[in-house]
């Protein structure tokens, strides 16, 4: 019912873009940016009396966001989150806490899976020199990584699953991961 923007070079405040939304009656608001934005967005989003949905992406830190009131039932999409792809993401946070003495967040997930593709792609390539090695990663297909599947099917962007999740009683509760 309606689209906004803003730039990031602006006042950290959205509220001319939420009266106008406001005024449209969503169900649902997408909001597709970063933490510092959107917990700005959601707090004023609810002063003005919005009561949509909030729809978060992964470019939403969730361990922080959670402690803000205004977001709670918010639904939001990942790339990980702990709890949700089995026996070798278990393993690996309870490594990482055990190590590092805090769970891990996506950041180090995501970090760990990539450098466990690029290990993957060295070995399958003999190499990794640029081409060979770009070839072996376009080819890798349904790597079992912590955060789930992820596949290159000739391509260099990866096919992976989306995990979902939502915010109840300031907890970020998992709800599922959806795998390609």
């Amino acid at each position: 019912v309606s689209e906004e923007t803003y730039t990031l070079d602006r006042n950290r405040t959205f509220v001319a873009q939420l009266t106008r939304i406001r005024d449209a009656r969503p169900d649902v608001l997408l909001l597709p940016n970063v933490t510092q934005d959107d917990s700005v967005q959601v707090r004023e989003a609810r002063a003005l009396g919005i009561d949509a949905v909030f729809l978060g992406s992964d470019r939403w830190d969730l361990h922080s966001l959670r402690r803000v009131p205004q977001a709670e039932g918010a639904f939001v999409s990942h790339q990980w989150l702990p709890g949700l792809a089995g026996p070798a993401e278990a393993a690996f946070s309870e490594r990482f806490t055990a190590t590092y003495g805090k769970a891990p967040r996506s950041t180090a997930a995501l970090t760990y899976d990539a450098v466990m593709i690029l290990a993957v792609a060295a070995s399958d390539a003999g190499t990794i020199e640029g081409t060979g090695w770009g070839r072996a990663i376009r080819e890798i297909r349904d790597h079992e990584g912590v955060a789930g599947l992820v596949s290159f099917d000739g391509s260099g962007d990866p096919r992976r699953g989306v995990a979902l999740s939502t915010i109840r009683d300031g907890t970020i509760v998992s709800l599922r991961l959806i795998q390609p």
